[in-house]
């Protein structure tokens, strides 16, 4: 029996002027499951993304969590609710320690500073970073910077996470400790949206992927199913037109 889905978008659709970024979509967020959002740059899947975050608020359509109407919350009502999210750009606090940085949050979210301690570091083991825990974020390269702002959303275990291009600009083993810490806390019953250029990660990470164009849900189902949906091939062979493109 499948699990009731934490997030509900029903017909959202936002709009900046005349431009209609994101067009009447709808879709669920399950637990134990990775909803991928993929699309060409301009198909509105981060202007989705940051709708669910609480960044832009929707001008039509509905979002619900755990059954609650959440249209109108705020993006720190959200993260209460049981929402959390990375960042393209890393913005860690530059005076904390790298380890500091995590327990700040989950500081703010009612634990105690031992507990937070304990939380932060066993995240930053798991990520590869035990060697850093004591590093200011100013002494991490630009991936290491990457796994410190998903260590910082994943600490929280939320209910919903939320994963923008998590995996830009690491290296195939930073990618591989990433994909396990990804794999186990989605075991734990988190939901997980995920946005991410790297179509060959996608296919290997989601359960689940919602293809996007120009503001619109073209398609949604399992990584064979939209890797063979006409409607992606269409849009990816046609817009990189590469002889033997494979999505």
């Amino acid at each position: 029996m499948s699990e009731s889905p934490v997030l509900v978008a029903e017909n959202l659709t936002k709009r900046f002027g005349g431009l209609i970024a994101v067009n009447d979509v709808s879709l669920e967020a399950i637990p134990r499951q990775i909803l991928g959002i993929m699309g060409q740059n301009g198909a509105g899947k981060t202007t989705l993304f940051n709708t669910f975050a609480g960044i832009y608020k929707a001008d039509g359509g509905r979002l619900l969590m755990d059954g609650e109407d959440i249209t109108t919350y705020p993006a720190w009502k959200r993260s209460i609710a049981g929402i959390s999210r990375t960042f393209q750009i890393p913005l860690p606090i530059w005076s904390l320690s790298v380890s500091e940085n995590v327990q700040v949050g989950l500081i703010a979210h009612g634990k105690s500073k031992s507990d937070a301690k304990r939380i932060a570091d066993i995240t930053l083991v798991d990520l590869g970073l035990e060697a850093k825990m004591s590093s200011l974020p100013s002494d991490l390269t630009p991936g290491q910077l990457r796994l410190l702002e998903f260590a910082r959303a994943a600490s929280l275990r939320p209910k919903l996470l939320l994963l923008d291009e998590v995996f830009a600009g690491l290296s195939q083993v930073e990618q591989r400790s990433t994909a396990a810490v990804v794999r186990k806390l989605k075991d734990t019953g988190i939901a997980i949206i995920w946005i991410e250029h790297n179509v060959r990660l996608m296919m290997e990470l989601a359960d689940r992927i919602v293809a996007m164009d120009h503001g619109r849900k073209i398609a949604v189902g399992s990584p064979l199913e939209i890797a063979r949906n006409p409607d992606v091939i269409s849009v990816y062979l046609g817009r990189q037109k590469t002889a033997g493109a494979q999505i």
